[in-house]
């Protein structure tokens, strides 16, 4: 079951936060950009989620995001971009996603991008910018 929870001053301290299979979670507290330490959101199955609040681009530690089975999930914000330490990240069937920002180029960190079974047809020319994918 999920909840929504009330980010407390101890919860900046979070390393990974892991909401998996939340099919009642349909968004994230705009503060999330507050957890300072957190490396790792887990958000696959959340399957009601339609967007992720414009604080996520502050997450400075951030290295891994699950969006697999997102399947209400219609855009990535531009801020996407801002994710300078975002190694992995899963967009399989987020069928609803029509594409990515042109930000998302900036991922230069990024190593790890699976994207299957979403709405758009092909990845746009800035991925050539993403060096570093395996």
């Amino acid at each position: 079951m999920c909840f929504w929870f009330k980010m407390q001053p101890p919860c900046r301290l979070l390393e990974q936060l892991l909401l998996r299979d939340c099919i009642a979670l349909e968004r994230l507290p705009e503060n999330i950009g507050e957890l300072s330490k957190l490396k790792c959101l887990d958000l696959y199955g959340c399957s009601t989620l339609k967007k992720l609040p414009y604080s996520i681009g502050q997450l400075q530690a951030f290295q891994e995001l699950d969006l697999g089975f997102c399947v209400s999930l219609e855009t990535l914000l531009d801020n996407i971009g801002n994710l300078s330490k975002l190694k992995k990240n899963w967009l399989y069937y987020c069928k609803n996603l029509k594409g990515l920002p042109m930000t998302f180029g900036n991922l230069q960190s990024l190593v790890y991008l699976l994207v299957k079974g979403t709405s758009f047809s092909q990845l746009p020319n800035y991925f050539s910018k993403l060096f570093n994918l395996e």
